[in-house]
C-alpha cells in the first residue's frame, strides 16, 4: 500500500509540474506569476529548464523572473533554519520522505511478525526458527509461544 501512494505521489507531482510550465508558458506576459514546482533547477530534466529560460526572456519577466538556479528551496530552508537547533536542522535538511516511511515500517514489521510466526511451529520440540536460521538464540525462552510449541 506505501509503495502505491509513493507511485502516484510522484505521478500528481510530474502532472503538475508539467501543467506548471504550460501555465507560466502561457502566462508569460503576465506582470506576475508563481513557481511552485518549477521553483527548483534541481528538480528539472534539461528540457524543463531550457522553457523556464525560454519563459525568463518575455519583458514581464524582466521585472519577474522565473527562478533558474539549482538548490534554491535548499538555500531557503537552510536560511530559514539557522537559528534552529542543529539536531532539528539535520532533521529537517535531510528532507526524509513522508510517503518512504510507511513502506519502510510496514518492511521491518512483517519480518518482525515473520519471525515470530515461525517461532510458534517446533519440531522435535525445537522451535522452527531455530531449524531453519540454526541459530541459539532462536531457542531463548523469550522467543518460545507456547500456545503453540509444546517442548
Amino acid at each position: 500500500m506505501a509503495g502505491g501512494a509513493k507511485y502516484w505521489q510522484i505521478r500528481w507531482e510530474a502532472a503538475v509540474k508539467r501543467l506548471e510550465l504550460m501555465l507560466l508558458e502561457e502566462m508569460k506576459d503576465q506582470p506576475k506569476v508563481f513557481q511552485l514546482f518549477t521553483a527548483d533547477m534541481k528538480h528539472l530534466t534539461s528540457a524543463e529548464q531550457t522553457r523556464v529560460r525560454q519563459i525568463n526572456l518575455a519583458p514581464a519577466r524582466a521585472l519577474d523572473p522565473l527562478e533558474v538556479q539549482k538548490g534554491f528551496i535548499q538555500k531557503l530552508v537552510n536560511e530559514d533554519l539557522k537559528d534552529s537547533g542543529r539536531l532539528i536542522a539535520f532533521a529537517i535538511s535531510q528532507r526524509f520522505s513522508v510517503s518512504k516511511i510507511p513502506f519502510w515500517v510496514g518492511f521491518v514489521l512483517f519480518w518482525i511478525w515473520f519471525f515470530i510466526w515461525i517461532n510458534t511451529f517446533a519440531i522435535l520440540g525445537k522451535p522452527l526458527g531455530a531449524w531453519i536460521a540454526g541459530l541459539a538464540w532462536w531457542d531463548a525462552e523469550v522467543f518460545r509461544f507456547f500456545s503453540f510449541v509444546k517442548a
